[in-house]
């Protein structure tokens, strides 16, 4: 019997050159609790990556985003998923955001987000991550 793989999208949302993240909450039955992380969830049956995203960061932290630009896809073996980051820049204050989801949420630079306990996903891509959003915002 085959596995489904599982879809879910991760926000890489950035103003100037730093990322927001999102402190989860300390719950059991989440994955990586306690731990910083990129905005995001899965995706449902029948729905398209860049539909989740939008419906994601509404329901987490009350962003509206037209469009989000995908900046690559990773297998993540452990689960049998595949990890969709799109770039979406950071269009409000911060202040303006409603963090409905997680214990807090901040803008990170790459050196502070190295020092922080991450999530795997970030932790495998976040020098990716870097150097496509030097290229992309240039």
């Amino acid at each position: 019997m085959i596995k489904k793989t599982n879809h879910a999208v991760k926000a890489v949302i950035y103003s100037d050159d730093k990322f927001l993240l999102q402190l989860r909450d300390q719950k059991q039955g989440i994955f990586y609790p306690g731990v910083w992380g990129l905005f995001g969830g899965s995706v449902d049956d029948g729905e398209k990556p860049i539909d989740a995203l939008k419906r994601e960061l509404f329901e987490e932290i009350g962003l509206e985003i037209k469009d989000a630009k995908l900046l690559f896809s990773w297998n993540h073996d452990k689960y049998n998923s595949i990890l969709h980051f799109f770039l979406v820049p950071l269009t409000v204050e911060l202040e303006k955001l409603c963090l409905n989801e997680g214990q807090r949420m901040d803008l990170f630079s790459i050196e502070q987000i190295n020092m922080l306990q991450i999530t795997p996903s970030l932790k495998k891509n976040i020098h990716k991550i870097d150097q496509k959003l030097l290229y992309q915002t240039k």
